[in-house]
């Protein structure tokens, strides 16, 4: 899709990175580096002016079609080239970018495999965890280094871990698993590094998980979390654009058919199927209405959001921080009339005494 010759697409490729990344930075266009899918924010003029100037002369003939010929072009190259701008923004940090200037801490190992960061006081009894969403690991989002100077000054330190299913192998992971890793990190920094008091900080699908620790903690080693923070949780089966969802059903559609098999669901998709690799029961997870990641749906039931939500402590202080202009949520949600809904179901199954709930939007 970006003309003949290895040269020519690598010239084409480097040129759409430094120039997406750009953009990004500016907000003025967003490539998707936590979620299943490129998604085209405001400016479409600028995007087609972006590509125009990427691609090789393959595009000229479509201008003489016009700006709507053009513009399902540009979709399809979208479409068939997520992976080539997925990486390749991710592999070019720009220097404005907070986390560039990095972090002082112990790097320190938690289970087998699995490590964690800890900036700030770590002597501290008091840790903050930060969860990450899909392809995350450590420094999830821009403002982890902020957060952790703010989280110092109050005497908690920030701890970051990787778990199984951080970066790419989120496609072949499982809340129930992430739930696990979260737990035996606990554990670890109760018995190691002298925690006594927790506070979990989810990030898009790391707000699934926190929901999904608090839900399942009867089942789990007791810990002490008193705060916890929904920050940019989505649904990852809403979709706007109308290509996305017809890939989106027919992959669905696949998948169901693996998944019936015996074991079928750990079977992996064709690769066309997504950015990264995922099995039938992933995607099942995060594209089924009510699937097990199925945790901020517009549509989902006072019932629903009850089931989901109603296992935090009396006393546990939920923050939901949710962004107004969120290029993951379709337009016709109504984000706050969601979040009120999620703040209202807290004390759908337990007495809402004693509990704090609030919400910040975040415009930018």
């Amino acid at each position: 899709e970006f003309g003949e010759g290895r040269g020519a697409r690598a010239r084409a490729e480097e040129q759409i990175s430094e120039l997406t990344d750009d953009c990004f930075l500016n907000r003025t266009i967003a490539v998707s580096m936590s979620h299943r899918r490129v998604k085209r924010c405001s400016s479409n003029n600028l995007l087609l002016s972006l590509l125009l100037l990427a691609l090789p002369p393959l595009s000229q003939p479509f201008m003489l079609r016009g700006f709507a010929g053009l513009s399902r072009f540009v979709s399809n190259v979208l479409r068939q080239s997520s992976h080539v701008l997925h990486f390749r923004t991710r592999t070019s940090m720009s220097a404005r970018d907070p986390r560039a200037g990095g972090m002082h801490g112990q790097l320190f190992q938690y289970a087998p495999q699995l490590q964690a960061f800890e900036s700030g006081p770590g002597h501290s009894e008091k840790k903050l965890i930060m969860l990450g969403g899909l392809s995350d690991g450590l420094l999830p989002c821009w403002y982890v280094p902020s957060l952790g100077q703010a989280a110092a000054e109050r005497g908690w330190s920030l701890v970051q871990p990787i778990l199984r299913s951080s970066y790419n192998m989120w496609g072949f992971g499982s809340l129930e698993r992430d739930i696990e890793d979260v737990s035996a990190l606990m554990a670890f920094l109760a018995e190691e590094r002298g925690a006594r008091q927790f506070a979990i900080c989810g990030h898009s699908t790391g707000c699934q998980i926190a929901c999904h620790y608090m839900r399942n903690r009867h089942q789990l080693p007791h810990h002490n979390v008193t705060h916890v923070i929904l920050q940019a949780g989505v649904s990852d089966r809403e979709l706007e654009d109308v290509d996305a969802i017809a890939k989106q059903q027919q992959t669905l559609q696949l998948a169901r058919q693996l998944a019936r098999q015996p074991d079928g669901g750990e079977e992996f998709l064709p690769r066309s199927a997504c950015w990264a690799p995922v099995t039938a029961q992933r995607f099942l997870d995060l594209n089924e209405v009510a699937g097990r990641d199925d945790y901020f749906s517009s549509d989902l039931s006072e019932e629903e959001l009850a089931r989901r939500f109603g296992g935090f402590y009396q006393s546990t202080h939920v923050m939901i921080a949710y962004s107004s202009d969120d290029e993951y949520v379709p337009s016709a949600v109504k984000k706050q009339v969601g979040c009120m809904a999620v703040c209202d179901s807290h004390g759908g199954l337990t007495a809402g005494e004693g509990r704090r709930s609030s919400i910040r939007s975040l415009e930018r």
